[in-house]
């Protein structure tokens, strides 16, 4: 009979010792799940500052966030935020689909570059779609997601392509307001969620700038890209400003 209570006692001493440890360390396990998640989601190496949990009221702080550009940009990154922040409803944490209140994007720090043949958001969305697609093996068990709010907003933008001479253009982002993701499809995964947003982006910045159209604007042909390369840089940047 000792022996099972002494057992009882220590298994209990382990669990109240599991819990302590969690509570202190769950910050830093989010933040590296959301650093090689994503990094292998986007084929990129994301990297995060810090990561603040309240779990008491379900918020979420993440800080200095930095989506790398793919490779074959000249760019280090596509997107910067210094903090934006979740609120999930803490409890549904346990069940299958996971309700976030709102998301938060505010202030982030975008580079829009056309290399050759895309653009850096077009890879992205292309490596997300491949990390997602039919050889990707999904459980029926993976949590999903729905986001009540989705705001991006006061976003900075920088376009740059070759053409524009290693100049570039700075312009803002239409606010993004978004409703209920995942309602429809009964929860969206993490994955699926990253795919969502990079899309809102890729569409709003498509909707904002179109590098072949400036290309021609430019030049003032449709065709030939050489006369771009021949004009001082502080040309091409009044051409450039001249169209917003």
């Amino acid at each position: 009979m000792k022996k099972i209570i002494y057992g009882a006692v220590i298994i209990s001493v382990l669990i109240i010792a599991l819990v302590y440890w969690l509570h202190g360390n769950l910050d830093r396990i989010v933040r590296d799940v959301i650093i090689n998640y994503g990094s292998e989601m986007t084929q990129t190496k994301v990297s995060v500052g810090d990561v603040k949990i309240d779990m008491v009221n379900g918020k979420c702080v993440i800080k200095n966030f930095v989506l790398p550009n793919p490779k074959g940009f000249e760019s280090p990154y596509a997107i910067k935020v210094n903090e934006f922040t979740l609120e999930i409803s803490p409890s549904t944490l346990r069940d299958q689909i996971i309700e976030i209140k709102k998301i938060e994007i505010i202030s982030p720090d975008i580079v829009y570059e056309n290399a050759e043949k895309n653009t850096n958001f077009d890879v992205l969305q292309q490596n997300i779609s491949a990390y997602l697609g039919p050889a990707k093996v999904k459980s029926p068990n993976d949590k999903k997601i729905i986001v009540h709010h989705l705001s991006i907003t006061n976003g900075k933008v920088k376009a740059l392509a070759a053409f524009m001479n290693g100049q570039s253009v700075d312009f803002d982002l239409p606010d993004v307001y978004l409703k209920d993701l995942g309602r429809a499809e009964n929860g969206l995964t993490p994955g699926q969620l990253g795919h969502a947003i990079v899309s809102v982006l890729r569409k709003e910045l498509i909707g904002t700038i179109n590098f072949t159209k400036l290309a021609k604007d430019i030049l003032g042909t449709a065709g030939d890209l050489a006369g771009v390369v021949q004009e001082s840089s502080s040309e091409v940047v009044n051409k450039l400003k001249s169209l917003f």
